[in-house]
C-alpha cells in the first residue's frame, strides 16, 4: 500500500489483537481480527505512508486452517518477500 502506513493498524481503532513483531529488520504487527477467525494479516512498515500488507485466509477450506497458523504462514510470508525486496 502506497497510501497508508502502519500508524492505521497501531491506533487502537481496528477489532484485532495487535502483536508488534520485526520482519527482516522492519517494524512490522501481527494483526489478529477478534470477530473472524478465518484470516490473519501482518503487516509491515517499509517507508513513511507505505506498507506491506500478507494476508492469509482460509479460503472456504473445511475443515479450516486455525487461525494461529494462519498468522505464522503470514508472517513467513512477510519475511521472504522482504527479502526479495531487499535483494533488488
Amino acid at each position: 500500500m502506497t497510501t497508508v502506513g502502519i500508524e492505521r493498524f497501531t491506533t487502537g481503532e481496528l477489532a484485532a489483537e495487535i502483536r508488534p513483531i520485526t520482519v527482516q529488520g522492519f517494524p512490522a504487527v501481527v494483526a489478529v481480527p477478534t470477530r473472524f477467525t478465518d484470516y490473519c494479516t501482518v503487516v509491515v512498515d517499509v517507508a513513511p505512508g507505505q506498507l506491506l500488507d500478507v494476508q492469509f485466509a482460509t479460503g472456504g477450506r473445511q475443515p479450516p486452517i486455525p487461525q494461529p497458523q494462519l498468522c505464522r504462514d503470514a508472517e513467513i510470508v512477510a519475511g521472504e518477500v522482504m527479502t526479495t525486496l531487499l535483494d533488488r
